[in-house]
C-alpha cells in the first residue's frame, strides 16, 4: 500500500471502526424493541382471543379491527428491521471485500490455516 493509500486507510480506519461498534448497537437495541413488541402482540392476541369469547357479533368486530391494527404494526415494525438487518449485512460484506483486498495474503494464511485445522480435527475421526 503507497503512503497516500495508507494514510488514508488510517484516518478512515477508527471512522469506519466507530461507525459499526454504532450500527451493531443499533441493531442490538432494534432486536430487543422488536422482540419486546413482538412479546406485546402477542399477549394482545391472548387477550382478545380472551375478549372475544365473552362479546358479541358487533365486540368482536372491534376487538378484530384491533388486533388488525397492532398486526400491521407488528408488520411494518418487522419489515424495518428486516431493512436494517439487509444494509447492515451489506456492510459487513463491504467491509469484509475491502480487508481481503487490502491484505490478501494475510487472509489466504488464516484460511490455510483454518482448513489444515478443520482437516486435521476431521481426519481423526
Amino acid at each position: 500500500m503507497n503512503t497516500e493509500a495508507r494514510a488514508s486507510h488510517d484516518a478512515s480506519g477508527p471512522v469506519q471502526r466507530s461507525t459499526a461498534e454504532h450500527q451493531h448497537y443499533n441493531y442490538d437495541s432494534a432486536k430487543d424493541q422488536l422482540l419486546a413488541d413482538l412479546k406485546t402482540v402477542v399477549a394482545d392476541a391472548e387477550q382478545l382471543i380472551k375478549e372475544a369469547a365473552d362479546s358479541s357479533s358487533e365486540g368482536f368486530a372491534t376487538l378484530r379491527t384491533r388486533f388488525e391494527g397492532k398486526l400491521r404494526e407488528a408488520r411494518a415494525k418487522l419489515g424495518r428491521a428486516r431493512t436494517a438487518v439487509g444494509e447492515q449485512t451489506k456492510h459487513a460484506t463491504d467491509v469484509a471485500h475491502a480487508y481481503v483486498k487490502e491484505n490478501p495474503w494475510k487472509c489466504v494464511g488464516v484460511s490455510a490455516v483454518a482448513g489444515v485445522i478443520l482437516g486435521f480435527l476431521l481426519g481423526r475421526r
